[in-house]
């Protein structure tokens, strides 16, 4: 979500910025600015994703999930 974010803050100022070069020069913005916005999109879906597929992320999470396990586990025995 915060890649997606960035993404669309760093869409604006770079459509902005475009729009104001290439109007410039004389040159149409559409193209580019569907193309920028388009690979800003596929950026911020990829990093998104990033973790799913990371099997040192993966063993991580698993680990963190058996410790949290353990630790509720605990907890509730010293509440029997």
């Amino acid at each position: 979500m915060v890649w997606t974010i960035l993404g669309t803050i760093a869409l604006v100022v770079a459509i902005v910025a475009s729009s104001l070069v290439l109007d410039a020069i004389g040159l149409s913005t559409g193209l580019f600015a569907w193309l920028f916005a388009r690979g800003v999109w596929q950026f911020a879906g990829t990093m998104e994703n990033k973790g799913s597929d990371d099997p040192v992320y993966k063993k991580n999470l698993q680990r963190l999930i058996e410790r949290n396990r353990q630790f509720e586990e605990e907890r509730n025995e010293r509440h029997s």
